[in-house]
Parts: structure tokens; sequence; C-alpha cells
């Protein structure tokens, strides 16, 4: 495989919504001037990162998923997807009750969400495609559904008529294979699947995501069947199988035709030891390897020459550190502690893993905040000013980061949280007929792509 630092591309996505995550950081009326809270932050030059700091074809983009944000679930031959099944059977695994159904009603205002990433300025936009208006019935034997072949191409072609370049993903917690023959004349950048990691983890040892599978005595809600200890395993292995089948099909019929590339979405924490014992610096290891390595069934020498070199860039969505601290073996063993270490905010001596934001990063849909407070959010600008200075301090050290996508585009649907959380740079008025209105930090993204 290999390695980081010569890969052909790294594209970074800035999940906004999990650093220092606190529940109630509204009540609080941000005055906004970005001038102040800049010469008042602590490392003043990492927010001093500009545009033109990045190469001439370095990508800045936005990224949404289908699920989150288009609603119209049973809309023009869609079928069910497990996520719409979840939601319905497993309501009580959702924070605030909510469901899917409508969602922020992307599917039938798409054009109206392409003009907010036109306004911002971007020329890229990852978002994926709900293989269930493709093939509702999950096959090809089960007919191909042309409303939602033609959903995607009125989406691409006004995507590449306002010069915004389309990344797609065919599988963000829902893929098919007929995807690539509608729409690979106009997107050259694929991601086979998103976050392998947490699909495993959620859905399949903790069952507080779909298809909400868990075992005995390790329920974090009602599972009805499942097995925390092995299938985790078992599903992740199959799904880089997946991905690596889906490459190697895509590189012998339409790469060389289509002259895209092809990679796949990975997540992961970075870990520091809790304190200097050999113990707890011996479990920051297991935990790195267990978010970004593998322990999975063996491959099969076929199946490892498959999945070798099965990309032609690695993305990497990344939430937020930990400090990694030892603990004994538990029985019986399951997916989320088999690396024998705990994830801790703080360090043995106190200290946390990074500073705190006087807000954080998202916030709480409280329905008494007013709308002037909510759309002010100097403390997103700066989490993102301090993240791309970062990243070109990476660059600048030799790792090859070929693009930055800012998530999200839009409050949205945040799986097991709901409409609770607010990361988007456009506002949503779930009150007002769902209307996108620019925060602060969608105007600053526009001016800091115009170099401003």
């Amino acid at each position: 495989m290999r390695s980081l630092k010569n890969l052909s591309r790294i594209a970074i996505t800035l999940l906004a919504c999990c650093f220092f995550l606190e529940k109630k950081v509204y009540g609080e009326n941000y005055s906004f001037d970005l001038n102040v809270h800049l010469k008042n932050a602590s490392k003043p030059e990492e927010l001093m990162i500009k545009k033109s700091d990045f190469p001439s074809d370095f990508v800045f983009g936005v990224a949404t998923a289908a699920a989150q944000i288009e609603g119209s679930v049973n809309g023009e031959g869609k079928g069910e997807s497990i996520w719409d099944n979840f939601v319905k059977t497993n309501p009580v695994k959702i924070a605030d009750r909510s469901n899917m159904t409508t969602a922020i009603d992307s599917y039938k205002r798409f054009m109206s969400d392409i003009e907010a990433i036109s306004k911002l300025g971007v020329k890229s936009y990852r978002f994926s495609i709900a293989w269930t208006r493709i093939l509702p019935n999950g096959s090809l034997s089960g007919g191909v559904n042309e409303a939602g072949i033609s959903h995607y191409n009125n989406l691409i072609n006004e995507l590449v008529k306002r010069g915004i370049k389309p990344y797609v993903t065919l599988l963000h917690f829902d893929s098919p294979q007929a995807l690539q023959e509608k729409f690979g004349d106009r997107v050259k950048n694929w991601v086979t699947i998103n976050e392998p990691l947490i699909v495993a983890q959620m859905g399949y040892d903790l069952g507080v995501a779909a298809p909400g599978r868990c075992s005995f005595p390790f329920l974090a809600g009602p599972c009805t069947e499942g097995n925390s200890t092995t299938e985790p395993y078992i599903v992740t292995h199959n799904m880089l199988l997946a991905h690596a089948t889906a490459v190697k099909l895509y590189r012998r019929k339409f790469q060389k035709t289509q002259g895209g590339e092809i990679g796949i979405t990975l997540v992961g924490k970075y870990f520091e030891p809790y304190s200097e014992t050999r113990d707890d610096i011996a479990a920051t290891k297991r935990l790195m390897d267990f978010q970004v390595k593998n322990r999975l069934p063996k491959f099969t020498l076929k199946q490892k020459k498959l999945v070798q070199g099965s990309f032609d860039f690695i993305g990497i969505n990344y939430y937020t550190s930990r400090f990694a601290k030892s603990k004994p073996p538990s029985f019986p063993s399951r997916f989320t502690t088999d690396a024998l270490a705990t994830e801790e905010s703080h360090k043995i001596n106190g200290s946390l893993i990074g500073p705190k934001a006087k807000g954080s990063i998202t916030e709480v849909n409280d329905p008494n905040k007013p709308l002037e407070v909510a759309l002010n959010d100097p403390h997103r600008i700066i989490n993102t000013l301090r993240h791309l200075y970062k990243i070109h301090q990476a660059m600048q050290y030799g790792v090859n980061v070929k693009g930055y996508f800012y998530w999200s585009l839009f409050d949205d649907f945040e799986w097991g949280e709901g409409f609770l959380p607010r990361f988007g740079l456009y506002y949503i008025d779930y009150k007002n007929n769902l209307n996108r209105i620019p925060k602060e930090s969608a105007k600053w993204f526009n001016r800091f792509l115009n170099g401003h």
C-alpha cells in the first residue's frame, strides 16, 4: 500500500460538528467583529492563512450527503433505504425523534441549493447519490428508476454549467454499479464508500445507527439481533473488498475513456498518550491501529492483490483528537473495546487535548435563540482558519494534500442526533419553509475564496 506522503491525492473534509462539542452553547449574544476575534486569538499566526498560500490547483469545496438533505424518501420511485427503515422502526434512537421524510427538502430544491453553492464561490461540491433512487430494490434485476437517473443528471448538469466540479460518493451510509455508466462522462472524481469504520462501529457494534445491530451485554439501545464481537470485523472486511472490486471495475471499464479518479473516504482520530507510562504509549499505538489500520479477518492472496493500491486518492474525515489510556481486557470482547484502551479528553495532569472553544463548533437547535445570534459564528470561522493553517503546515512537511471540503454546506439531519446540531455554512430555518440563510461563516468563506 502506498504511504500517505506519496499518495497522488489526499482530500480533507473538515467535520466542523465535532470539535470540543458542548451541548449548551446558546444564550450568548455574539457581537460579530471578526477582526476583534482574530486580534484576541491565542495563536494569531494560525488565523492569517489565505487562499493564496495554497497551490493554484488546491481544491476548496463543500460537502453534503443525500440521506441528510434530500428528503422525498417516497418520491418518484425511490426505494426504502436502511436509514429510512431505521428511523421508522427505532425512533427512540433519534435524539429529537425526527426523521428524513423531508430532511431539508434538497431533492426538490437542488437548483436553489446549487445557487447557494455558487454564491459561496466554491468550485467543487462533494455529494452522494442515494442508491435507492437508482435501484429501488437494491439490484439491477429489480429495475432502474429513470426518475432518479434524471434527477442526478439534472443536478450534475447544473453544477457543470456553473463551473462547479462534482465529487460523487457512491455509498454514504446507503450504492450500486449502474451509476458509473449514467454520470461518468461529467463526474471525474468518485468516492466508493464513506467511513466504513463508522458503519461497522455504529451500525453493527453499538446498534445506534442503521441497520441497528448489536448484542447483549453491549446494548446501547434495543437491538433484536446482531453480534458486537464479530460482525463489525466481517462488515469492514467485506466493505473493503466491495470498494476494491468497484475500483477494479472502474479502472477496467471506465477510467480510460472517462479520465476520472476513484478513491475512498476514511475517518480517524489522532491519539496522544494519556500519561508517559509504557502501557499508555502502547495503548496509543493500538487505538491508532484500530482507527486507521486494521484487525480484520485474513485476506487471501487474491484479495490482498485486489485491495492493494485500490485508490487514486484517499479522503480523510477527521473529527477530533483524544488521549489514549490503557485498559485491561473485558469479557466478552467487542469491537469498540478490543483495542484495550479508552479515549480521554483530558491528560493525566488535567490538561485538555486542545484549547477549549468559547463556543462550540456546533450549535444546539435551540428554539429560543434569536436568528441574529444563530447566524453569528466567529468560532466556526476561527476553527476553520486554524485547520487550514495546519493543513498548509502539513503540506510544507511534504504531505501531498490536494483538497479541502467543508462539512457541511447546510444544517441537516445528523443521523442519530436528528436536527439538533447545526454546523452548516447555511442556516436552515426549520420553522419557516426550510429557508436557507447564510451565516457569517458563509460570507467569510466567500471572501476567503476571493482572496479578501
